[in-house]
Formats: C-alpha cells, sequence, structure tokens
C-alpha cells in the first residue's frame, strides 16, 4: 500500500480523508469496515504531472457600453491550454458568469461577453451567445459557460464588474486561488446621431463595407444630403452604441430591423401631404423582404441603403417629384432600452415612452445632373 488511514463515518454515512500528495501513477483506492471486514475497491485512477504555466489578461480592464460585446483577451503561457474567466460577482454585484476556454493550443484567446445577452438566456437568447471565441478560424473554444442569474428583465446594470482568471476552476476562484484579476466597466448606451446621404447607384456598386462609404464621403463622391435624385441612392447613416450584442444574437444587423427592434420610419411630411390625404408611408418591410435595402454596418456606425427607383409604399399611391419625408429611427426593443421597471409600469403610454428616435429628412427630386466620373470607393 501506498498510503493507509483511518476515518470515522459521521452520521450521515459519509468519512473524507486525505492521502495527501502522491507520485504521478495509476492508483486505486480499497476501503474496509474494520467491524465486519468487509472491503471495496475503486476502479483504477491516474495522478498526473500538474502543468507549469499560468494565464493572464492581455488586459485587465475592459470598458463597454451595456449592450455591446465585451473583448476580453486571455494569455496563455507554458503547458496551460484551459482557464476559467469569472465575470461579475454574485455577492457583489447580483451577477456572475463562469466561462471555461480552450485555448486549442494557441497563446491568446480573444473570448465575447455579450452584454445584451447576459442574465436573460432562458428567453430566445441563447447560452451560445453569451461567451464565445471571438476569432471565428481559432481552434479555441469556450467550451462551458454559466450564470447566477438568467431571467433579468434588464440588460446588466452600468458599474464594474469584477473580472477573476483561473487555470483551474470556478471552486479555485471561489478560494481566491486566481492567477489574474480586472474590472469590467459598463457605460451607458445610446443613439448619438443620424444623416442622410446621397451617391449615384453606379458608386454604390462598389460599395461593400463601412470604409468604401466614408472613403466616398470623403472624396466627395458621397454627399451628405436632405434630398433624395430619381435614380440615385439614399444612405442612412445611425451612430449608436449598445447593439452590438444584439445583432450578434439575431444574427445581423439587418434582423434587428427587420424585427423591429430597431425600426425605420419614413412618412411622408405634412407640407408636402395633398389636402384631405393620408401621408404617404414608405413600406420599408417589404423592401427588406424584396431584397431592395442593404444593410452595412461595423461596431458603432450603421447604414441603411436603397435606390430612389426601389421605393415602395404602404397603398397605391407612388412618391412624386417634391415629396418630403421624414425618417425617423427608433430603439424599440424592450431589452436595449432596459426601462427602470416601476416607472414602466406607471407609464400610460408604456414602452413607447422609453423609445430612443433621432431624425431627418428628405425631398426626392427630379434628376438635372449627375455625378461626376465616379470615384473607385
Amino acid at each position: 500500500a501506498v498510503a493507509e488511514d483511518t476515518a470515522t463515518i459521521d452520521s450521515d454515512g459519509q468519512a473524507a480523508i486525505d492521502f495527501g500528495t502522491q507520485s504521478t501513477g495509476t492508483y486505486s483506492i480499497e476501503v474496509t469496515d474494520d467491524n465486519s471486514g468487509i472491503s471495496a475497491e475503486s476502479g483504477d485512477f491516474d495522478v498526473n504531472e500538474a502543468p507549469e504555466g499560468d494565464v493572464s489578461f492581455e488586459e485587465g480592464f475592459v470598458t463597454e457600453q451595456r449592450g455591446d460585446v465585451a473583448n476580453i483577451t486571455i494569455n496563455f503561457q507554458g503547458d496551460i491550454e484551459t482557464a476559467t474567466l469569472r465575470v461579475g460577482d454574485d455577492d457583489e454585484v447580483g451577477y456572475e458568469s463562469n466561462i471555461t476556454v480552450d485555448s486549442g493550443g494557441e497563446d491568446s484567446v480573444t473570448v465575447g461577453f455579450n452584454t445584451y445577452v447576459a442574465g436573460n438566456t432562458t428567453s430566445s437568447l441563447s447560452i451560445d451567445d453569451l461567451a464565445y471565441v471571438v476569432d471565428a478560424d481559432s481552434d479555441a473554444e469556450v467550451t462551458n459557460a454559466n450564470e447566477s442569474v438568467d431571467d433579468l428583465a434588464n440588460m446588466l446594470a452600468t458599474g464594474t464588474y469584477p473580472l477573476a482568471l483561473s487555470s483551474e476552476n470556478a471552486a479555485a476562484i471561489n478560494n481566491d486561488n486566481v492567477d489574474a484579476v480586472g474590472d469590467l466597466s459598463l457605460e451607458a448606451r445610446s443613439v448619438e446621431g443620424f444623416q442622410l446621404w446621397t451617391t449615384s447607384a453606379d458608386v454604390f456598386e462598389d460599395v461593400e463595407d463601412v470604409d468604401d462609404i466614408l472613403s466616398g464621403a470623403e472624396s466627395g463622391v458621397v454627399q451628405q444630403t436632405d434630398s433624395l435624385t430619381e435614380g440615385d441612392v439614399l444612405v442612412h447613416q445611425v451612430t449608436a452604441t449598445g447593439l452590438e450584442g444584439a445583432i450578434r444574437a439575431e444574427g445581423s444587423f439587418e434582423s434587428v430591423v427587420a424585427n423591429n427592434a430597431v425600426n425605420v420610419t419614413i412618412e411622408q411630411t405634412s407640407d408636402t401631404t395633398a389636402p384631405n390625404r393620408d401621408p404617404k408611408v414608405v413600406a420599408i418591410g417589404s423592401m427588406i423582404s424584396n431584397d431592395n435595402v442593404q444593410f452595412i454596418s461595423t461596431e458603432g456606425e450603421y447604414f441603411i441603403a436603397f435606390n430612389e427607383e426601389n421605393i415602395e409604399t404602404v397603398g397605391s399611391r407612388d412618391v412624386s417629384f417634391d415629396d418630403g419625408f421624414d425618417v425617423t429611427v427608433e430603439v424599440r426593443d424592450e431589452r436595449l432600452l432596459s426601462p427602470d421597471r416601476q416607472e414602466l409600469e406607471d407609464n400610460d403610454d408604456g414602452l413607447e415612452a422609453f423609445y430612443e428616435s433621432a431624425s431627418a429628412s428628405f425631398v426626392v427630386e427630379e434628376a438635372t445632373g449627375e455625378f461626376d466620373t465616379p470615384v473607385e470607393v
């Protein structure tokens, strides 16, 4: 026998025995009842050499807006390939998530922590969207994630959430056996701006991403506007924080708009509406369904574009030259808005009272000229 010990079984029928530190190898445990002489033996188990190395944060202090995805980068050193990341502390901030990360042999892994999903994975939102490896081509993976609370009506509150990292497990963090600590600071999200741009259909045909639009604006082929000329493209730019988590959960910015989490309303202005007529309303939903609206985005900047020729309206009336339209973009998703629950209950207008909106206007004009020869964007 490598080691022997004696213990008294307590009232629960259990006994705890510590055999201390043993050399690597294959072992089994035999237990004998002193009174009866009856023995029982466990199956074989291995004692392996503990891996050498540690884990650390690339940046211990991370700041993000509520609703966005916080990127937390973990560095793996030596033989360590598994780490447990804790976000929050249930006793301190009322929320805690333990995330297990397998490095797949990589020295650095960035984990995306979705603050829109956090605390609400019992609904249509998925625990798989709570935490994930940001680099889709990485061999690393999040192998497990859990939360201390998963039915919060609102997103995680603004404030500071402790970060802890262990090369062992969550129990080690509970015992203050951590490799690194840090903080995640969540700030308020907002809609910061909204403006309209226009360009020719030929120019926009070459646009693939946000950088193309911005470089086109610098070169003058994409112009800020309050009018839309026939045959040209109208580009709506929304500058906002806190949308990335919803986009991740829904799959795309287009889905966020199509599902009315972010609503776009385009309605004729009262001064261009004929007497005894209702204002014309652009059927943006139908245009999306018919693939006549393009969505281009990067974190913080969101573009919605369509050609004047593809505008559809609700009803039978078409858009005419000199028609003016008000464009309103509203954040309507209850979780993104995260209103005070008592204020929401007391307000007669319900959630609508908490919508966040931004507006701009344009007039449809007949073509009298054209953009200069298109510049590569």
